[in-house]
């Protein structure tokens, strides 16, 4: 389990560089990322995306692209065991699977036109600054398997709330990492998303050890 930056760095260590057996993984120079870690965080421009705090829910069309992307590409990987044993997957599972069987070859074909433009939006942006700042969750951990969150009144489905702000980085494949940084009114942990260029994982790391190193959060633990 990676509960450091070190721990992040000593993993990135080991798995980073490609695959001989994959054929669509970067050949891309691998670095020591430990060396990354000397808490020197001058000259480091960092921007705050400002629609993460314009409302509890606000309307990154991320979310389209990445939910017609992911459940179809789902969908066709496991296509055989959700016919003959979908009634054995736990349910949020088989709902999302089966969402993708109805989604066209031309709906796919735009999802993918859509995210190129995406990512060249997010690379135009990280021109400007090193790194992109924000929660990495709109609320607080939920209750284990709930399907829906309140906020302000309002009933949300859990599994799009949850990975709103993380999809983003998912479609783009820029580096992103996790950082505590304090704890809610409720007493639960809240975390600290910095996310970088891509194959830039070495800036994403010396911030968010800088962080850590200024910090005592990810020395503390919730009230049980």
């Amino acid at each position: 389990m990676v509960r450091t930056v070190e721990d992040a760095a000593l993993t990135m260590n080991a798995i980073a560089g490609p695959d001989p057996r994959d054929h669509v993984t970067a050949n891309v120079p691998v670095p020591d990322y430990t060396a990354a870690l000397t808490g020197d965080v001058r000259g480091l421009r960092i921007g705050v995306v400002k629609e993460y705090f314009d409302g509890p829910i606000d309307s990154q069309y991320a979310q389209a692209i990445s939910n017609v992307i992911l459940s179809a590409e789902a969908t066709a990987a496991h296509r055989d065991i959700l016919l003959s044993d979908g009634d054995k997957l736990y349910p949020q599972v088989r709902d999302r699977l089966e969402e993708g069987l109805f989604i066209s070859a031309g709906e796919y074909l735009r999802a993918q036109q859509s995210r190129q433009v995406f990512c060249r939006q997010v690379a135009d942006l990280l021109k400007n600054v090193d790194l992109l700042a924000g929660p990495v969750e709109p609320v607080t951990a939920p209750v284990i398997l709930e399907r829906r969150i309140d906020i302000d009144g309002e009933s949300v489905p859990a599994v799009p709330l949850l990975t709103r702000y993380t999809r983003v980085y998912n479609i783009t494949g820029s580096p992103a990492i996790s950082v505590p940084c304090g704890f809610a009114d409720d007493g639960l942990p809240a975390g600290l998303h910095l996310a970088g260029r891509n194959f830039d994982e070495s800036t994403v790391l010396r911030a968010a050890y800088a962080y850590q190193q200024a910090t005592d959060w990810h020395n503390q633990r919730p009230p049980l």
